[in-house]
């Protein structure tokens, strides 16, 4: 019996943006839009991209917005960046962004309904002018990833996490080699749900898995968080390293175990303290 499974493909579409400088004055929230392509399996796409930023914040921090929409509902990976329009190499690298590497988006499955537009991603608007053509135009490359089924069994078979709202995938070769404890028991195709730890944790964790090594910005909010806090992002990921066995997974964080015993220790002699008093006024009454 042969197994379905997911695999990826990808499509990759150019699109040039027609006078660029007026456009990328306009206010947040006010999407360019290019021509309707076609994708894997039947699915089409448009891209959506957003000169000033999706939202406030992105306009705020000089960020230019990136999406895609669908006409069928689809599993997608995005990733964007701009093309040299020179027919000669210039200085300056492309300006990319990407769910494939981005944290925060990290290993996530985008579900993008049918008639929707996908969660947009970012990049500083500034990294493409080296890249503005002759016209002020902007050409844009496009690739995109959609999970789709298919009869026969992958090489690299997918696994999908459930966490919370949002959904992860990981290739089993990867986990079962480097964190064993978050393969299904029994083995299933099923998403696995995840319900004892957050999405950014999570997504943190694949990438340490990934990687070999904490993101920066884990690091710098382990090392801000408070040290004795045990809702801080440093115990709660110190909690998800010993729960899945990674110990590096907490980074240089000066985070001990007696750290994460330490709350319940404090309860335990509060409740000593109570049955000795409790004890002596017991004996005090039998012995007035």
């Amino acid at each position: 019996m042969v197994e379905e499974g997911k695999i990826v493909e990808k499509v990759s579409y150019i699109w040039r943006v027609q006078n660029y400088k007026e456009h990328r004055n306009v206010g947040y929230g006010v999407a360019l839009e290019s021509p309707t392509f076609d994708g894997p399996n039947g699915h089409s796409f448009k891209i959506k991209f957003y000169p000033a930023g999706a939202t406030e914040t992105d306009y705020i921090n000089y960020s230019s917005s990136f999406a895609i929409e669908t006409k069928q509902t689809a599993e997608l990976l995005l990733s964007f960046h701009t093309v040299n329009p020179y027919p000669f190499p210039i200085v300056s690298l492309a300006a990319k962004t990407s769910s494939f590497r981005k944290r925060g988006l990290y290993r996530r499955v985008l579900t993008v309904q049918g008639g929707h537009t996908s969660p947009s991603i970012n990049w500083q608007s500034h990294q493409m002018d080296s890249h503005i053509g002759i016209g002020y135009s902007l050409k844009i490359k496009a690739t995109i990833g959609v999970f789709i089924n298919t009869i026969r069994p992958p090489i690299h078979p997918f696994l999908f996490f459930r966490v919370d709202d949002q959904r992860f995938f990981a290739e089993r070769s990867i986990i079962q080699k480097r964190c064993p404890p978050l393969l299904p028991k029994p083995s299933s195709d099923a998403d696995i749900v995840i319900s004892d730890v957050e999405p950014d944790l999570f997504d943190a964790l694949l990438w340490f898995i990934y990687n070999k090594k904490l993101h920066s910005r884990d690091q710098e909010r382990i090392m801000t968080s408070k040290w004795r806090d045990p809702n801080s992002y440093r115990m709660r990921i110190r909690r998800v390293a010993i729960r899945y066995e990674l110990m590096g997974f907490t980074g240089d964080s000066g985070v001990y175990m007696e750290d994460l015993y330490r709350p319940f220790l404090k309860a335990w002699n509060i409740v000593q303290r109570i049955t000795k008093v409790k004890s002596k006024v017991a004996k005090v009454m039998l012995n007035p």
